[in-house]
């Protein structure tokens, strides 16, 4: 899991991530569970399509493991689209 200091020295980058992925649609949150009150988990709804996190994280590592899942997003997503482009 992504470390705070990592996110720290990295804040543009998953900053940047996260908007991307809001901007294609990807969206990644968290998610209350019933009856446990410190625990939540995380989803990414892909234009309706939705995918529950099988994790529990507290408030506190949650907001890490989003911009952790934004980053993988934006990585893989980019990278899609330039090898698409160097097909064409």
């Amino acid at each position: 899991m992504l470390k705070k200091a990592e996110f720290d020295r990295n804040i543009e980058l998953y900053l940047k991530a996260h908007r991307f992925c809001i901007s294609s649609g990807v969206l990644i949150y968290a998610g209350a569970i019933e009856g446990m009150r410190n625990l939540v988990y995380v989803e990414v709804n892909d234009h309706g399509k939705i995918q529950r996190g099988k994790q529990y994280y507290t408030n506190e590592e949650v907001y890490l493991k989003i911009y952790e899942l934004a980053l993988h997003i934006y990585q893989k997503m980019t990278n899609l689209h330039a090898q698409n482009n160097k097909t064409k």
